[in-house]
């Protein structure tokens, strides 16, 4: 939706601190093409703002201890009131704000209600607001997506957070005594003085196969993401050495697979229908054209039905829908788009994608993602970005955490009956073995293989890569990130966890969900449009983890 950038020296630099921070506000600026702004502070303390890239030139002039850049892309208010770095009415704080807040209306009221007044109908003024109002406890009462940076001068202290499962992307570098911050790692990493190089870590992951397994570290050496969930604060004044440290604000610590009976199951049923249309249509409001994905899995065909049932509801035209379409018959989920497209209230856009124009792209994509590719799903992530810009949707509903929380793909039940083995379930086992074999077709060893054998075999691999065994001994396997910066994880052993449960949340917040909502943000960003995730709002999030497993892994479904 929107770029941030942001250079702090507490050694008051100027032409390298407006050298770095040009390098990242340029590199981002298909982040936001509806306008840009400006933020210093003078050391004499003077905090002054523009709208214009003549701020870059005056930033050349005077010895600065902070300066920041903003480019936003529309999506909620127009009025130019609305514009970034916003400021408090006192104007010692200001804020450059990533994101949608969805409980913005219910927070407005509230604060209105204890004397604020309001300018704009932004979500933007109400996260100011809420920040002077309840200080960092804000966080915890935002429901959303967010990337954020607030310079608080009142309290001379920056404060940086990303909203709890880490949608919006915000990294962040020392380089040196001085502190890059910005929305994609490729700005910081090209502002650095080092120049760019590549995080071996990752490096190592990506030849042995596997997407990132440590959301602490970015592709590039020395660039770390702002943990999901979290606020970090950096003083501004009195320290030579200042340290940017983190609190954790959101965990899954405390919830659990709880053991409910068989009878409560339609009830959760319902209780999960209601809990996504609700949270659908929130994220479906904006002041611009709304749309959606549809690949023909039951995640996005069940938004894309939603936001057409409400549309219809409300009078409104069909709802644009857009989908890659394989001429490989065994790829292609055509038919299945077809018959979501056949139930009315939809208009379908597709686009055919070859392997000839999957090669033609792929240099292209990444270039966006700043990373190698693991296999061709960017590439048709960035085609169908590329194709809702293209009918002129800036909002895109998108199906990704399903699969996460629901163990919706064959590869996350394994997990299963690796605990029957372990419990000597054998009965479950063989039933679930069989149940398996009938549905696709599979003989006794080739399903002994793919869920029991081969399984076992990437976690071998994953352990052997977490544990620096390398087969390339010419990448040095050494992660690069400060073990005082990092923030302790969420804890896996939660009260009443299962297997599959601590595998659920390592593919929700370590793994798997973490690298697939960054390359979306980088794919969609590209084309000017803000994906949004029903699926991986917090409330789901919290129901789902709620659920035992036979509720996600039963009898071969």
């Amino acid at each position: 939706m929107c770029g941030i950038s942001l250079v702090f020296d507490a050694g008051c630099g100027s032409e390298s601190m407006v050298s770095a921070l040009r390098t990242m506000h340029d590199f981002q600026a298909h982040r936001g093409p509806d306008g840009e702004g400006y933020l210093r502070i003078r050391a004499n303390n003077e905090v002054l703002c523009g709208r214009h890239r003549t701020e870059l030139d005056a930033m050349l002039l005077e010895p600065i201890t902070l300066a920041a850049a903003f480019r936003w892309l529309r999506i909620q208010d127009t009025n130019a009131a609305s514009n970034q770095p916003m400021r408090s009415e006192n104007g010692k704080v200001w804020l450059l704000f990533n994101g949608e807040i969805y409980n913005h209306l219910e927070l407005r009221s509230e604060l209105s209600r204890d004397g604020v007044q309001f300018h704009t109908v932004s979500d933007t003024e109400v996260v100011l607001a809420a920040y002077i109002r309840w200080g960092v406890e804000c966080f915890t009462r935002f429901t959303g997506m967010w990337a954020l940076a607030v310079v608080d001068w009142e309290h001379r202290r920056l404060i940086v957070s990303r909203d709890r499962l880490g949608i919006k992307p915000l990294f962040y570098s020392w380089d040196g005594g001085r502190l890059l911050l910005a929305s994609e790692p490729q700005a910081i990493a090209l502002a650095r003085r080092e120049g760019v190089h590549a995080e071996p870590y990752r490096v190592r992951e990506f030849l042995g196969g596997f997407p990132p397994q440590d959301t602490g570290l970015s592709y590039f050496r020395n660039v770390h993401p702002v943990p999901a969930g979290t606020w970090g604060a950096l003083p501004l004044q009195g320290h030579d050495r200042p340290l940017l440290s983190f609190t954790r604000f959101w965990d899954l610590r405390s919830i659990s697979s709880t053991d409910l009976s068989e009878d409560d199951f339609l009830n959760h049923q319902e209780s999960f229908e209601q809990l996504l249309l609700n949270i659908a249509r929130e994220h479906s409001f904006a002041a611009v054209e709304v749309g959606a994905t549809l690949s023909g899995g039951i995640d996005s065909s069940l938004l894309a039905r939603l936001l057409a049932n409400d549309a219809r509801m409300l009078g409104r035209g069909p709802v644009q829908t857009f989908s890659i379409i394989y001429r490989t018959p065994s790829m292609s989920e055509w038919p299945y788009m077809q018959f979501v497209l056949a139930q009315g209230g939809l208009s379908g856009k597709n686009f055919i994608l070859t392997p000839e124009v999957a090669w033609d792209s792929a240099a292209e994509v990444v270039a966006t993602q700043g990373k190698p590719l693991l296999g061709q799903d960017a590439i048709a992530q960035y085609c169908v970005y590329r194709l809702a810009r293209e009918n002129g949707c800036t909002v895109v509903i998108d199906g990704q955490g399903a699969d996460e929380l629901l163990a919706g793909l064959p590869q996350y039940d394994a997990e299963q009956f690796s605990a029957w083995i372990e419990g000597r379930h054998w009965t479950r086992l063989i039933a679930e073995l069989r149940t398996r074999m009938r549905r696709y077709d599979l003989r006794f060893a080739d399903a002994w293989n793919e869920y029991i054998v081969a399984p076992k075999k990437r976690q071998i691999a994953r352990q052997q890569i977490s544990a620096g065994y390398t087969g390339y001994d010419w990448i040095d396997g050494t992660s690069t990130l400060d073990e005082a910066s990092r923030v302790p994880p969420t804890v896996m052993e939660s009260p009443g966890s299962t297997s599959l449960s601590r595998f659920l949340l390592r593919q929700l917040i370590t793994t798997n969900l973490p690298s697939v909502l960054l390359a979306q943000d980088h794919n969609s960003m590209r084309h000017n449009v803000e994906s949004r995730v029903p699926f991986v709002d917090h409330r789901l999030v919290e129901f789902c983890v709620k659920l035992p497993d036979h509720y996600k892994v039963f009898n071969g479904v």
